[in-house]
């Protein structure tokens, strides 16, 4: 079915059908013309290839995630691992944040991407003295060409 497109004054732009974004134009991320299926949202650079939220805690159970498992390797020690599509590099960008305790009143504590692979992130949390230490939560995303 067509669509007919509109600016804000309400004026018709176009009305030639449905135009599907492609894999280039996802990445490049410049088209405006063109409509996006989810299964391309995936190839833009602003989206979140792999994401995880973590109980940081003994098991590392996952509470929601994308693309991933999650292990607990040891005391403030996990390895992300992408499940379906792997990075085509190693340099992708990865943010890691977490929270220590509700009641200690000192809730930032250092999260850190510590190693990466095309598909694995180590990532450590410590207390402020850089002791690896568990955390309630665990929460790691990461961006780039996969």
């Amino acid at each position: 079915m067509p669509w007919t497109f509109y600016n804000a004054s309400g004026q018709q732009l176009r009305n030639t059908g449905t135009v599907l974004a492609t894999q280039a134009e996802m990445e490049t991320g410049t088209a405006l013309t063109s409509f996006v299926t989810p299964g391309r949202t995936q190839y833009h650079p602003g989206v979140a290839k792999v994401w995880a939220n973590v109980v940081g805690t003994s098991t590392a159970a996952i509470r929601e995630s994308y693309n991933c498992t999650f292990t607990d390797t040891g005391t403030g020690d996990y390895l992300l691992t992408c499940d379906d599509t792997d990075f085509a590099t190693a340099h992708y960008a990865v943010v890691v944040s977490g929270r220590y305790n509700t009641n200690d009143g000192n809730q930032n504590k250092f999260r850190s991407p510590q190693a990466r692979a095309v598909d694995t992130i180590r990532v450590t949390t410590t207390d402020v003295n850089s002791n690896l230490q568990d955390h309630l939560d665990v929460m790691v995303a990461c961006y780039g060409d996969q």
